[in-house]
């Protein structure tokens, strides 16, 4: 299901940071990044908005990688989109993600979101495209 890039940023959730594995998917990405922490000190975002990435941590654990793409309001969209899920890139349609992935586990008027190796995948649709991927250590809303 997921290709390349989706695995590495899959492989860097739950993990602390200094972990390996969180630096191999930051330098996947470019490296360099500024630091975000918004209204709980806990969060902490590592903001790489010009390369279409961000991820957060709380208590220096990962628990999202958010993917942007054309159309999100995050920044630059992630240049290799086609390598995070197999069969899917930014722009394709709630229909398409169904047919490369299956039922999701739950929808809503602008996300699909599926489990995946006890983790989730949320996908975010804006005017029915796909713009934002979200690979996630838990289900906030679930």
């Amino acid at each position: 299901m997921l290709d390349d890039d989706g695995r590495m940023f899959l492989d860097a959730l739950g993990v602390r940071e200094g972990d390996a594995r969180l630096s191999a998917a930051v330098e996947l990405v470019g490296g360099d990044y500024d630091t975000e922490i918004f209204d709980d000190p806990e969060a902490t975002y590592l903001v790489m908005d010009d390369r279409g990435v961000d991820f957060l941590l709380e208590d220096d654990v990962v628990v999202a990688v958010f993917v942007y793409g054309p159309g999100s309001a995050n920044g630059a969209p992630y240049a290799r989109g086609s390598h995070v899920v197999q069969g899917l890139d930014f722009g394709a349609s709630p229909g398409e993600a169904r047919r490369v992935l299956g039922e999701p586990k739950r929808t809503g008027p602008t996300y699909l979101l599926y489990e995946l190796e006890q983790r989730v995948l949320h996908l975010e649709f804006t005017s029915g495209t796909l713009t934002m991927f979200t690979l996630q250590l838990r289900d906030v809303a679930g």
